[in-house]
């Protein structure tokens, strides 16, 4: 993936939380990371598989996710209840979504979205592609979009 495609999951996210959290996002330039793991303490990730081969992340902070989830879907519970984590994921696969059907060309599906909660978690990369992360902040707070994800268009 070319670092200028993160622009695809910049607009989606933007597009989701203006839509389904109510909330306008902003989000910085995308910077590759090469090492490590881009997450905070409440992850969402939504793998591909096809001609995008890897996975999305959206993580953030206990704080920012409480507020947009209760935005969301209207909980106000703990971050481990088995709702709270639903919503935590359907905003990922919402935002996997939209980002994959501007990826013209290519080919691919979307898993079922996972959630891991929990301070200093990591989420491992594709092997052949260094995280794409997008600093994103709204009126919630700060939080990452990040993708690692090997290409083949047809």
């Amino acid at each position: 993936m070319k670092l200028a495609d993160a622009v695809h999951f910049s607009a989606a996210v933007t597009k989701v939380f203006q839509t389904m959290v109510g909330l306008d996002v902003k989000t910085d330039a995308p910077k590759v990371l090469s090492e490590g793991s881009p997450t905070a303490d409440v992850t969402g990730i939504v793998t591909f598989a096809g001609d995008l081969v890897g996975a999305m992340i959206l993580s953030f902070p206990t704080p920012v996710v409480r507020d947009l989830v209760k935005r969301f879907a209207d909980l106000d519970c703990d971050v481990k209840d088995p709702n709270f984590l639903d919503a935590v994921g359907e905003l990922a696969n919402m935002v996997a979504g939209g980002a994959k059907s501007r990826f013209e060309g290519y080919d691919a599906s979307i898993s079922v979205p996972t959630v891991v909660c929990g301070p200093a978690h990591h989420v491992n990369r594709h092997k052949s592609a260094p995280w794409v992360v997008v600093p994103a902040f709204c009126e919630a707070g700060r939080f990452v979009v990040a993708m690692s994800l090997q290409g083949k268009k047809r």
